[in-house]
């Protein structure tokens, strides 16, 4: 198995993770009610969801940067490392929000919306195509 496999699989992990965080929020908020876990558990969970998806966008990062070094050779790869550079950002602000400067809360729907998005993006420029291209 590849190197570009196992990132290519990490990344669609991530992305389901991002999925599941936005359905954990939308029950916290009362949107949904789709998963039979209590609010306490719930965000709990949520927060944890957090953690491990935060770890695992640092670790495709450095198997990145370890495997294919830092170029730019083309438009997708440059965006795929903006994305993934701002998607860390956001989730460590959020995290600093979430521990330490509660007075800005009401900006974490927003900044994990914006995360899940760039997940997303990430993830067709990255392991879908990868996927598509069969390498």
């Amino acid at each position: 198995m590849s190197i570009t496999m196992i990132k290519s699989i990490l990344t669609t992990v991530v992305l389901a993770l991002a999925l599941v965080q936005g359905l954990e929020m939308a029950q916290l908020k009362g949107y949904l009610r789709v998963l039979p876990i209590e609010k306490r558990r719930l965000r709990d969970l949520h927060r944890l969801g957090g953690v491990a998806a935060l770890f695992l966008l640092a670790l495709i990062a450095v198997l990145c940067i370890a495997s294919q070094g830092l170029y730019f050779s083309s438009l997708r790869v440059t965006l795929h490392a903006v994305l993934g550079a701002v998607v860390i950002l956001v989730l460590v602000v959020k995290a600093f929000i979430t521990n330490r400067f509660r007075q800005y809360l009401r900006w974490n729907n927003g900044l994990g919306a914006l995360a899940g998005l760039l997940v997303l993006g990430i993830f067709l420029l990255s392991a879908l195509w990868y996927f598509i291209r069969g390498y």
